[in-house]
């Protein structure tokens, strides 16, 4: 369906940023489910992934760097949580895009900031 081909682009978009700028982690999930891991690999092809060395429901950066990731996002237009995101059928390609490029945003702003 629509909202899963989204969701998977917008995981492919997120993988690329983080690949770009070398920060562990990566984005997987299911269906229309979003789920981004910094800080520690991750199988992004697994659905069901676990970050390396993290017991489930564990995060591998903390809180705060998550708290100052979701601000930056947030003053880049993108109002969402940086972990955890659901697509619907109505997100467009450019919805993605502007997704990806605002996400990539705040990791640079985290990073200058020396949180990640």
């Amino acid at each position: 369906d629509l909202a899963e081909k989204q969701a998977d682009r917008l995981r492919s978009g997120i993988n690329r940023v983080l690949q770009s700028m070398e920060i562990p982690g990566g984005a997987y999930g299911v269906s229309s489910v979003v789920m981004v891991s910094l800080g520690a690999p991750v199988d992004a092809d697994d659905p069901y992934a676990v970050p390396a060395g993290v017991e489930q429901g564990g995060r591998p950066v903390t809180t705060e760097v998550l708290d100052q990731l979701q601000l930056a996002i947030i003053n880049e237009g993108l109002w969402t949580h940086p972990a955890s995101m659901i697509l619907s059928s109505t997100h467009s390609d450019d919805d993605i895009d502007q997704t990806v490029n605002r996400y990539e945003a705040g990791l640079h702003a985290i990073r200058s900031a020396d949180l990640i």
